[in-house]
């Protein structure tokens, strides 16, 4: 206790030093936790992107994934949908059929991609509804079409008009059908907008001659950190029923997503490791000066008992204080900041930029996340310089001549 009062009174013999350091860890540790936040609040926002298209882990027939072939499809179960409804981890899952496929309206035709969807699955319906712009999400019933926007303006149709698809089927077959449009939907990807279709399970498996088939099943987690937990029992069910196929998270069906994430945190850490840098020499050169300033003094104490270990302590004391102060204001005034830009995101105003990132079906805004590890991470790294910075100081005390700088 005697020596966090000696430390305490050390850093504010010279108020205007110590309020330096402060200000310097302050702006430290506040510039690296919003750097993090908008970083990843971009992650999440690409993360969550992904997800909506994907799930969190798909289940699919072997090697479906490197070729999307119409003929690698799996049984619908209602064993495995049993299974999965029981998992606790799971918040919800969807069967989904994809297929490549002709659509002809009046006049014109195009290829598009099918997407059928259990439609009486709450997640589709929030996606979806979301996006439409003219007409109603399906009501229910069969030989139902969701159009997106560039794909109903190019076949120059609308609400209630109908259109006939024409496609390849299971194991060679052909399939076709005349779909009413229900709706038009908006997605703010350019290329998706112009080619996708939105339709029931059933339909879909008509189209593509494939009865209680699907491409595979979507699951959405209540916690995306348990991707491995449930990825690992997924398999274990298959393999307990001798039955073969992968079971891949979203880094695994988006590959490219993971390699642009973690290719732009490289980027994200230099900009940081260049802000500790600058604190952590602030802090190590006053630190040096206040060891070298008080040599004759810490000589004194040490004549009369304090040993050395206890002079290191105060000096470690000190830098610990002072990295305290700096951290605890940053985290006072950054945390309600953050939660702020979390709730309310920055628009880019700029057209050529928020269309650019409109084509990656991205919203032109700047978020920001709130997460607990952006704080955690930061405050021990700023501990971890302090303490670093208060090696040599201590090596200097350890060094310090009794008899020769009393002479002095």
């Amino acid at each position: 206790m005697f020596i966090l009062k000696l430390a305490w009174r050390n850093i504010w013999r010279k108020k205007r030093r110590t309020i330096i350091v402060i200000i310097s860890v302050f702006f430290a540790v506040f510039l690296s936790i919003l750097s993090r936040s908008m970083a990843w609040g971009g992650y999440n926002d690409m993360i969550d992107l992904v997800v909506r298209n994907t799930g969190h882990i798909q289940v699919q027939f072997p090697t479906y994934n490197e070729d999307k072939s119409i003929n690698k499809l799996i049984p619908d179960e209602e064993s495995f949908r049993t299974f999965l409804a029981d998992n606790a981890d799971i918040l919800t899952f969807v069967g989904i059929l994809e297929n490549g496929a002709l659509a002809i309206g009046e006049k014109d035709s195009k290829p598009v991609f099918l997407l059928g969807l259990d439609t009486s699955k709450e997640i589709e319906r929030d996606f979806l509804e979301k996006k439409i712009v003219k007409g109603t999400y399906f009501t229910g019933g069969s030989k139902e079409v969701i159009l997106t926007e560039g794909l109903a303006k190019f076949l120059s149709l609308k609400v209630g008009d109908q259109v006939a698809f024409l496609a390849q089927g299971y194991r060679g077959s052909t399939g076709a059908d005349n779909l009413t449009i229900v709706g038009i939907a908006k997605i703010i990807n350019p290329l998706l907008n112009s080619q996708l279709a939105y339709l029931p399970l059933g339909d879909a498996q008509f189209i593509s001659d494939a009865p209680k088939l699907l491409t595979g099943y979507k699951v959405v987690l209540k916690n995306h950190q348990d991707i491995a937990k449930v990825k690992e029992e997924i398999k274990n069910y298959f393999t307990s029923q001798n039955v073969s196929r992968d079971v891949l998270d979203y880094n695994e069906l988006q590959k490219e997503l993971k390699q642009q994430i973690e290719s732009d945190s490289l980027f994200n850490y230099f900009l940081l490791l260049i802000i500790y840098l600058i604190m952590g020499f602030g802090i190590l050169a006053t630190l040096l000066t206040m060891v070298l300033e008080r040599k004759k003094e810490l000589a004194v104490l040490n004549a009369l008992g304090l040993k050395k270990q206890e002079i290191n302590k105060m000096i470690l004391l000190e830098a610990v204080l002072m990295g305290i102060g700096g951290v605890l204001i940053s985290l006072l005034l950054t945390v309600p900041v953050i939660a702020y830009l979390n709730q309310n995101p920055i628009p880019i105003t700029d057209p050529s930029i928020s269309k650019g990132i409109e084509s990656y079906g991205l919203e032109p805004f700047i978020k920001f996340a709130i997460q607990g590890d952006i704080f955690y991470y930061q405050v021990v790294i700023v501990f971890f310089i302090v303490f670093l910075c208060s090696l040599l100081p201590r090596f200097i005390v350890n060094k310090i001549d009794l008899s020769s700088t009393l002479k002095n």
